[in-house]
């Protein structure tokens, strides 16, 4: 593992990162390098193994050291260590080790803070707490619910995902739907793709980013395709029970499929008005999905304690000829971002 790091510590703004820190995402302050805005899940990438890496000791210590990136413990590395490890990161990186992922959600520090976030939120809606029956209270949080998932993959994918709202809003023909749809898929198989390829919905880890999802279900319903529309909004819905977009969505393609066991058992689960009759049904639609919430952030946790752990022993196996020196913060000046 120190010595991956070392590796790196060497070689972070040379091409031979570039193909990972383009599937990790970093930033420095507000300002977000070239070379890390094409940003996918980690884990779906052939070199997810390091990534995983890179993320997990880029969140052990977010501030800046004052040690420069390219320079080693003992001072900056010749032109011939630099070579040398250029090979070794790339050995590593087509090593068994390193092919081994699934798509599966990585908790990392941003992901961490919005989840936490819409427990939060969640919790808000508790009719016994204070102002929660003031309509622009409750019309604040659906708010922030909306910029998470929206933003959850960062700002430039916020944007590409809002450009094609924007297309529809502008342009609201038929003629451009398909274009849309291709443009929704697009984004979900980039975020959500299986390792397999077989990108069919119920394959897909939507919970990497929900609202492309939820904007597909949306236009699927306004096409007529309702079968299609309804199993895009239960699969958002397993993987976000909480989704009050997808919620309500569902019922609204239930009662057009004039599915009426689907409408009850989908508006069973939407957020209870707040009336004097329904306070107790709001604590509970409260009390379930904060529970839900919480243990998907447990969940991801230990997948996350484990993944590291077979990573740390896969590393340890592919580079149990090297030598290790140095420190193990060697990237704590950069903060992993999805």
């Amino acid at each position: 593992m120190i010595t991956v790091l070392l590796l790196l510590r060497s070689i972070v703004f040379t091409d031979a990162l570039s193909s990972v820190f383009a599937f990790v995402g970093i930033s420095r302050g507000n300002s977000y390098h070239h070379k890390a805005l094409a940003i996918a899940s980690p884990l779906r990438h052939p070199h997810g193994r390091v990534a995983s890496i890179l993320i997990r000791h880029a969140h052990a210590n977010e501030e800046d050291d004052g040690t420069s990136a390219n320079e080693g413990a003992d001072g900056p590395s010749s032109p011939q260590d630099l070579d040398q490890r250029k090979l070794e990161l790339e050995k590593l990186m087509s090593s068994k080790a390193v092919q081994r992922d699934e798509s599966i959600p990585v908790l990392t520090a941003s992901r961490r803070r919005s989840l936490e976030k819409e427990i939060e939120l969640l919790q808000q809606l508790d009719p016994d707490v204070s102002n929660t029956q003031d309509l622009n209270h409750e019309g604040n949080i659906m708010a922030q619910f909306w910029s998470i998932w929206y933003g959850e993959r960062g700002p430039m994918n916020e944007r590409k995902l809002r450009t094609i709202e924007d297309m529809l809003v502008v342009d609201d023909e038929p003629s451009t739907w398909a274009a849309a749809e291709t443009k929704y898929l697009e984004l979900i198989y980039d975020h959500c793709g299986s390792n397999d390829g077989n990108n069919a919905v119920e394959n897909l880890n939507l919970a990497n980013w929900i609202e492309p999802a939820n904007r597909l279900a949306t236009l699927l319903y306004m096409m007529g395709r309702l079968d299609e529309s309804k199993k895009w909004c239960e699969e958002i819905l397993k993987a976000k029970p909480w989704h009050i977009g997808a919620l309500s969505g569902v019922v609204m393609v239930c009662m057009k499929l004039n599915d009426e066991e689907g409408v009850i058992k989908w508006a069973s689960k939407g957020l209870p008005r707040l009336t004097p009759q329904t306070l107790d049904a709001r604590r509970a639609w409260v009390t379930t999905n904060t529970d839900e919430a919480k243990r998907k952030l447990l969940e991801m946790e230990e997948i996350n304690k484990r993944l590291f752990e077979v990573a740390d022993e896969n590393v340890s196996e592919e580079c149990s000829g090297c030598t290790d020196s140095g420190d193990s913060s060697v990237i704590s000046e950069y903060s992993a971002w999805q």
